[in-house]
């Protein structure tokens, strides 16, 4: 249309990259009909929605367009950044699917909600302030506002105010007599 806005073109010329900033596209070759642009970076091959922040990693996919700091960029190598906002994707192969204030700041970490954060490699964190914060651990919660944190490697910390249940009939409380070392909290 008169607005170059499209729903998806793709433009393989070359001569429509402006390499003296961060090498971001700045013709509309990459858009769809809400007008973003989405571009590839030819330095570091990442696919970006927005050009602000810090520098993607190599590789790394940024679909992400409301940031508050610099650093709230998928800068790790091969990293992905769904979307969201204020979401920082920085270790290795590290992904964040979504939601606002997250982050997977280790290797083949992950993390998605609000406020969570897998700080350890191999890690993931999802739900509302869950915090894995040791390697191979896993934190879910709920929606209360208060952080759930691992305390030590390969861990599985689950917070959840009305229980846990396990095939669909028994639930998980600190009441059920299970042994000392499941330590359900």
């Amino acid at each position: 249309d008169a607005n170059n806005n499209v729903d998806f073109v793709v433009d393989d010329d070359l001569s429509n990259y402006d390499n003296s900033t961060s090498g971001f596209l700045t013709s509309n070759d990459f858009s769809y009909n809400f007008g973003y642009i989405i571009g590839i970076n030819p330095l570091t091959s990442a696919i970006e929605a927005s050009n602000t922040g810090n520098n993607r990693g190599t590789g790394a996919v940024d679909l992400q367009m409301d940031k508050s700091i610099a650093t709230d960029v998928a800068s790790g190598t091969y990293s992905v950044l769904c979307g969201g906002s204020s979401n920082e994707a920085s270790g290795i192969f590290s992904t964040v699917l979504g939601g606002a204030l997250n982050s997977a700041t280790a290797d083949y970490a992950a993390a998605f909600g609000r406020d969570s954060d897998a700080t350890a490699n191999f890690a993931v964190a999802g739900g509302r302030f869950s915090k894995a914060n040791h390697q191979g651990s896993f934190a879910f919660s709920d929606s209360q506002n208060a952080n759930n944190s691992t305390t030590q490697t390969d861990e599985m910390r689950l917070r959840f105010q009305n229980g846990v249940y396990v095939n669909g009939s028994e639930v998980l409380t600190e009441d059920t007599g299970l042994p000392a070392r499941a330590n359900v909290t």
